[in-house]
């Protein structure tokens, strides 16, 4: 919300500049484009300022009516370069010391839940952390890395949150079970605990975020150290499928 703000707030601005009266048409195709144009240079500036960035809006203003009435630029383009390459390098690191505060934040959080879980009645705990219940036993086979195997679950965060449910259909997926070589399954403690299960079983799976997304920002962004929890079931275990071929180096 707050970036939205700053984005309306930015845009008002520049209308003031630009002409509040023509900036009204937002029906024909040339106020469609036009709008469009001016929300996304507002939404680049609001996350500047979103980031803590200082942004002088007089300067904003006149270099955006320098640029479109074609001038040249009233900074050397190479130190417009440079001050964008700063400005960037800020960004990167603060977005990054705002997802290790969150990661420290899931670890803490997700060492508590994994505790307190493994005391409930029925929890098993593998060496990999990885805790199970079993809800529903099955009684078929068991698949290996090489087999596909379709399941229906249901993952969601330790406070409720759902991340992902194949009864209900999601971007584009039809609701219901989904098929796929287990070892392409992302999740190394969700292939772990599929390995163990019977055809027909239906599990509790605890994920700590070691076998989930894994720990470091730079591969889990801001899932790293998040508990994940499943409810799936192993509806069939299919054949052995070749593992896919690695992709080709691009010339």
């Amino acid at each position: 919300m707050k970036l939205r703000l700053l984005a309306a707030a930015t845009l008002a601005a520049l209308a003031l500049t630009a002409g509040a009266a023509s900036a009204q048409d937002t029906t024909s195709e040339k106020g469609k484009i036009s709008y469009a144009l001016g929300y996304r240079a507002g939404l680049d500036i609001a996350r500047v300022i979103g980031s803590g960035e200082p942004v002088d809006m007089a300067t904003v203003m006149k270099a955006f009516q320098d640029a479109t009435s074609r001038k040249d630029p009233a900074v050397a383009p190479e130190q417009l370069g440079a001050a964008m390459q700063g400005l960037q390098g800020r960004m990167v690191a603060k977005a990054k010391a705002e997802l290790e505060k969150r990661a420290a934040e899931n670890k803490t959080k997700g060492d508590a839940f994994m505790a307190q879980n493994k005391g409930k009645s029925g929890v098993k705990v593998l060496a990999s952390g990885v805790q199970y219940r079993v809800i529903e036993p099955g009684n078929g086979a068991k698949p290996t890395q090489a087999n596909q195997v379709t399941v229906e679950f249901k993952s969601t965060l330790p406070d409720g949150t759902v991340v992902a449910d194949t009864s209900v259909p999601s971007e584009g997926q039809p609701a219901g079970p989904v098929t796929v070589r287990l070892s392409e399954i992302p999740l190394p403690g969700l292939r772990e605990a599929l390995q163990m299960m019977p055809t027909g079983a239906r599990w509790e799976v605890v994920l700590p975020g070691s076998a989930a997304h894994g720990t470091t920002v730079d591969r889990a962004g801001e899932m790293a150290n998040q508990v994940v929890l499943f409810n799936i079931k192993l509806v069939t275990v299919g054949p052995v499928v070749a593992a896919p071929a690695p992709a080709q180096p691009r010339n």
